[in-house]
């Protein structure tokens, strides 16, 4: 009769890597791969967190990662998850919502409960408050936003006031004209992003896209890390030879030939010790000299 070897591994679709199955949650649907929520602990915490910054609300936040975890959120569970973190001093960020709330689900479930996926769920989408407010604050801003960006949708509006925020981040006060133009940016950036999706050929917008980044000067991509050692000496060189043109590097060839330097490092800290060493000279000079070593006489130096 065959065994079944216990599981050590499963897949995350969050992060897209295998972890040790210690690393998922044990899930109560039954359609679930190895049995574990398909998204890893570290994502769980990750997505609840994500939507707790967007909503400022925890129920938001939990009902929206259980609808793409697959599990059910229920009232019941949810209220006493809330009655252990009251419980609790303080939350660390390392708080694993989703952890608790299974255990929470757990404890409360009784044995005519169905609870297995998110179909399940007992408290609807409009029930949950702050996403009300979430979406009644887009709609409030509707007029401003068709003011700065013309008429988009929803979720445009949202990637728009992203990306405007991540250009003029630090910024200061800017002047009408660059605020314009920055929009426009953004514009041009969500053109390109939805032709992507279609599969569209962007070559014109990305030629205003350039031009933009050059008018607002943020067209430098230079990588200000510092440079290494070795960098820095092949930099200096490369500097030296664009003093000159190519062609007289090419006419010098006797001031070019050890350009990199391997030539005299040979000559000074190899041949010349090694010459010393083996002759028993006493040669110092680090200038390459072809000049042969003077023999002692008993008159003294022979010339």
């Amino acid at each position: 009769m065959a065994t079944t070897l216990p599981l050590k591994e499963s897949y995350c679709i969050g992060c897209g890597r295998s972890h040790p199955i210690e690393k998922f949650y044990k899930s109560p649907n039954p359609i679930h791969y190895n049995k574990v929520i398909p998204y890893c602990r570290d994502c769980c915490l990750r997505m609840v967190h994500n939507r707790i910054k967007e909503f400022g609300d925890l129920e938001s936040a939990l009902w929206l990662t259980c609808a793409d975890i697959g599990i059910p959120f229920t009232k019941r569970a949810f209220e006493a998850l809330e009655r252990k973190i009251a419980s609790k001093d303080k939350i660390g960020t390392g708080f694993n919502y989703v952890g608790n709330y299974l255990q929470a689900m757990n404890t409360v479930r009784k044995a005519t409960d169905k609870w297995t996926e998110f179909s399940d769920t007992d408290v609807s989408y409009g029930d949950i408050k702050s996403l009300q407010k979430h979406e009644e604050s887009i709609m409030k801003q509707m007029e401003s936003f068709v003011l700065d960006w013309g008429h988009q949708e929803v979720e445009d509006y949202q990637y728009l006031e992203y990306r405007y925020e991540y250009y003029t981040d630090g910024l200061g006060e800017l002047k009408p004209s660059q605020e314009t133009l920055y929009r426009r940016l953004c514009l041009v950036e969500l053109a390109i992003r939805k032709k992507d999706e279609a599969h569209e050929d962007t070559k014109d917008e990305q030629k205003q896209l350039i031009q933009l980044m050059k008018t607002l000067e943020i067209d430098d991509f230079k990588n200000t890390r510092d440079l290494s050692m070795a960098e820095k000496i092949i930099e200096s060189q490369i500097a030296m030879m664009e003093e000159e043109e190519p062609a007289f590097h090419y006419k010098d060839l006797e001031k070019y030939k050890d350009f990199m330097g391997i030539g005299s490092y040979w000559e000074d800290h190899i041949k010349r010790p090694l010459y010393n060493l083996l002759l028993g000279s006493k040669e110092y000079t680090l200038q390459n000299t072809k000049d042969e070593i003077a023999e002692y006489t008993e008159e003294g130096v022979d010339s």
